[in-house]
């Protein structure tokens, strides 16, 4: 690699990591698992660096290896993980008092963590990341017609379990 391309992926890297964590913060609703995450797929960028700086947008690209990297993750550990009703609570610091949005936003966090991988990872590319259906479907390596049904199965799985968490009328 040349003093140029390690320059250009510096600099890349630099302005994407904040968006690509966030997107592992909002994939996986845990800090140290989006760290892990977003770890994984930028050591995925670097050795890809090549091809990825070379697509029509690079960072369409990484965010298509966090969504890959993370549904892998899941189909590799599933056995392995034990679903816990305890709830981290990751906000970051705050200035005011916000009680009523901590809660609410616990409470949305606790609902897409029991959504399965593939819909978690559709919704949060629709709501998070505000990506249209047909770039979605570019990202999870499906059709446009999979990720409006995967996102309509997921929200009708957010909104039966709304009444249980008390979030009815709650906007996001």
């Amino acid at each position: 690699m040349s003093d140029t391309q390690g320059g250009d992926l510096d600099a890349w890297l630099d302005a994407a990591m904040p968006k690509i964590y966030g997107l592992a913060y909002a994939l996986t609703g845990e800090r140290t698992a989006a760290e892990d995450l977003s770890q994984e797929a930028l050591a995925t960028v670097v050795r890809k660096w090549g091809r990825v700086s070379q697509a029509q947008s690079s960072t369409a690209y990484a965010r298509q290896i966090v969504v890959n990297t993370f549904l892998s993750q899941k189909r590799k550990r599933w056995s392995r993980e034990v679903v816990s009703d305890d709830v981290v609570q990751e906000l970051g610091p705050a200035s005011v008092d916000h009680a009523d949005t901590v809660v609410t936003r616990d409470a949305l966090l606790t609902a897409l963590a029991g959504l399965p991988p593939r819909q978690r990872a559709a919704v949060t590319l629709r709501y998070f990341e505000d990506l249209p259906d047909a770039a979605i479907a570019t990202a999870m390596g499906c059709s446009v017609s999979t990720v409006r049904s995967t996102i309509h199965h997921a929200l009708a799985a957010l909104r039966s379990g709304a009444a249980a968490l008390d979030l009815k009328g709650v906007s996001s």
